[in-house]
């Protein structure tokens, strides 16, 4: 039996096995299984093939946490299809697939009800209809996914060390305040217009005890011809000084948040051990995959629309080697010992409809034992937002964008991780009052 289920490439498995094994010493029953050994089994391709792996060990050894290793060029990704969008046919990514494996009467889902090969098909013409939902998937996720976006080992491991000094770390400080709380520390940062919305969110983190620091842009203290400059320095001083959670509510693509932070600020950070859970309710931030109009197909060629294209677009491969593209969820996560240790966002358009996620996971916090796993507060704020935003999923449906919310705001990082820290039963054979690095270096 196994909690936690660690996948990817084989040609990574040593490094996955040494994460497996510090997540078994710290108290979470955890195994590996590679992507080759999972596409060994029945399906009509690499994604389907994954997905029955992760229900059979959830069904069979009761793993509810699973960690897909691998950016977009070297995990599967499975692609939902909507058309008769504004843009023409769009492919979203979807991690969701991965963790969607029943129906409401409990089987398998393949996402595919109609049997035509396009997955969790959509058709924005059928917008007032639960028709929309062509392939009737219920949305609701039976065990929690994380993805690591690593195109290299190299990053991978640089990401399982980030994880390991973070557990260790952030207990530190929000146990015995060593070297100093920081963990309790929360940054909320809006663009114009968004600072109501940011209000609100921040609530249930102050009832939980976060001192909250709010940057607004349309604040009137900014000014002169270099406020966007010092905008950008604020934050990076405040990440610096350490932040339990960095949330972001405004414009953004997928190498900046508008008018407060760009890929190069995060390569300037120097906040190694002292890393934030990043919330970001914004466009394309974590757009890990292709683009839109230039990817490679299912039939092994590469497809560029051009930047006006609005047909019908086709099916991408579930890996692209060559038209992998990053955003600020791999500056933050794979690039550097600094950053942040998770990053929630949008892997595309983030469109009015999906704000409630950020407010819902704040509040499983704000109600959990503490220290809770991230991917226990994601797997309520994804249920919530969809009983209660969609009323259902396949029933009311609520607004067809937010629909499209469940699917493309996606958690990257590690679903065990401790937030806040080791609970002390899981501090093995180290003293408390030791530092992070030297507890790492005690448990070898």
């Amino acid at each position: 039996m196994h909690e936690f289920l660690i996948m990817g490439p084989e040609s990574w498995r040593d490094s996955m096995e040494r994460f497996c094994q510090y997540k078994q010493d710290t108290g979470i029953s955890s195994a590996v299984v590679t992507c080759e050994a999972a596409e060994a089994g029945p399906g009509v391709d690499a994604p389907d093939r994954i997905k029955r792996r992760i229900e059979h060990e959830h069904r069979v050894n009761g793993a509810r946490l699973v960690l897909l290793v691998g950016d977009a060029d070297r995990f599967p990704v499975r692609y939902i299809k909507a058309t008769s969008t504004e843009w023409g046919t769009l492919w979203y990514a979807s991690d969701l697939y991965y963790a969607d494996l029943y129906d409401s009467s409990g089987a398998f889902d393949d996402w595919d009800a109609d049997g035509d090969g396009i997955f969790a098909e959509m058709d924005f013409s059928k917008t007032a209809s639960p028709s929309f939902n062509v392939d009737k998937i219920n949305l609701y996720p039976d065990v929690v996914v994380g993805r690591v976006p690593a195109s290299t080992l190299e990053e991978a491991e640089r990401y399982f060390t980030k994880v390991r000094d973070y557990e260790y770390a952030a207990r530190e400080s929000a146990a015995y305040g060593f070297p100093t709380d920081w963990y309790r520390d929360a940054l909320f940062v809006s663009g114009p217009g968004f600072g109501a919305v940011a209000d609100l969110h921040a609530v249930p983190l102050a009832s939980a005890g976060f001192r909250i620091t709010k940057l607004k842009e349309d604040d009137p203290s900014w000014a002169g011809d270099s406020r966007q400059a010092q905008r950008h320095e604020k934050l990076r001083a405040a990440l610096n000084n350490g932040a339990g959670v960095l949330y972001f509510r405004g414009h953004g693509n997928t190498n900046f948040m508008a008018d407060w932070l760009t890929a190069q600020d995060v390569s300037l950070l120097e906040n190694q051990q002292r890393l934030p859970i990043v919330v970001s309710m914004s466009c394309y931030t974590a757009r890990f995959h292709v683009d839109q109009n230039e990817y490679l197909t299912t039939m092994g060629v590469s497809w560029t629309g051009g930047q006006d294209y609005f047909g019908d677009r086709p099916t991408p491969a579930d890996l692209q080697p060559k038209h992998d593209k990053d955003s600020l969820a791999e500056e933050f996560l794979v690039r550097r010992n600094t950053g942040a240790i998770a990053f929630i966002g949008a892997t595309h358009k983030f469109e009015h409809g999906g704000q409630a996620l950020a407010g819902y996971l704040f509040e499983a916090y704000r109600d959990a034992p503490q220290p809770p796993t991230l991917g226990s507060l994601w797997h309520q704020a994804l249920h919530r937002f969809v009983a209660t935003d969609l009323k259902g999923g396949t029933i009311g449906m609520g607004p067809y964008y937010a629909f499209i919310h469940a699917h493309k705001v996606m958690l990257f990082g590690d679903p065990s991780l401790r937030l806040g820290g080791l609970a002390a039963p899981q501090w093995p054979s180290v003293p408390g009052h030791l530092r992070p690095e030297l507890a790492q270096a005690a448990l070898g």
